[in-house]
């Protein structure tokens, strides 16, 4: 091996080195511990300027994705830690996307964890990140919310906490937060008498959604009271099928199978033992 071919080796092999650190995925455990570690940051400043700075120092290098899933994670934690419902169970998050719009421009990873998540309550406590982008950047969410039209349980824990109205079933919270991004968007719906029963109101929105708005026109109209009902064949997405899928993913991390930085380490191993062998046919040729 001459010196240009191992140069060449040396460099393509770095270049592999590279791109595979840029591919590697962050697990939802690696996610959640920067995001505790961030926010801890963000409480020991003062000053919306220096807790932007915060933030973006600590979570910057992180994708849309990721910071997406960080702020979740953080919300889903606080939440179960805390045992009670609060009224601003997001609240920590919706400062961070208040005081800094741009922290996060692409909601499609929101979209897909609301689309996926079967669970009502964390379901809810994502809603409070999508009221943000709709506002800010008017984007869609109503094909997600979509799906809690059919579902009547409670979003709040019905003892111990503090209720809304609309908590106490799935189904209207998810209406009165269908009609607030129609309004975000200037959609052409024009929401029924106040003074009408939720029930009623509910079945006047499916109707209209479905022949007026993409991704909703297989949804089932009738019986919004059973929470087994969710859209038609089309519209359903077997919700917590990706979870399922992160989940088994972790599981086999944890069971020695490698995934994110532990796939990166191995990687580097094996580049650097390639770089070894390389440099050592290069000596015993020259």
């Amino acid at each position: 091996m001459n010196s240009k071919v191992f140069s060449l080796t040396v460099a393509y092999t770095l270049v592999f080195l590279i791109q595979a650190q840029a591919d590697s995925v962050m697990t939802d455990d690696q996610l959640r511990l920067v995001g505790k570690t961030a926010f801890q940051h963000r409480k020991e400043v003062k000053g919306d300027a220096a807790r932007i700075l915060e933030m973006r120092k600590d979570l910057g290098h992180l994708s849309d994705p990721e910071k997406t899933r960080v702020l979740a994670l953080y919300i889903f934690d606080r939440d179960s830690e805390d045992g009670r419902m609060r009224a601003g169970a997001s609240a920590p998050v919706d400062w961070v996307l208040g005081d800094d719009p741009s922290f996060i421009t692409d909601a499609s990873e929101l979209k897909k964890m609301l689309h996926d998540e079967s669970d009502a309550r964390r379901f809810y406590l994502l809603s409070g990140m999508a009221a943000h982008f709709s506002d800010t950047q008017k984007a869609d969410f109503i094909p997600e919310y979509a799906r809690m039209l059919f579902r009547n349980e409670p979003l709040a824990r019905m003892q111990g906490e503090y209720v809304f109205n609309n908590l106490e079933n799935a189904s209207f919270y998810a209406y009165d937060a269908i009609v607030n991004n129609l309004k975000a968007l200037n959609a052409d719906f024009n929401p029924p008498e106040q003074e009408l029963p939720y029930s009623e109101k509910i079945k006047i929105l499916i109707k209209w959604l479905k022949a007026n708005w993409p991704g909703c026109e297989d949804l089932i109209q009738g019986n919004t009271t059973s929470p087994q009902a969710t859209m038609g064949d089309k519209a359903s997405h077997r919700p917590g099928v990706r979870q399922e899928k992160r989940n088994l993913v972790d599981a086999q991390s944890s069971n020695g199978v490698p995934s994110g930085m532990s796939l990166w380490s191995i990687l580097t191993v094996f580049v650097l033992l390639a770089l070894a062998l390389g440099a050592l046919v290069h000596f015993k040729s020259t």
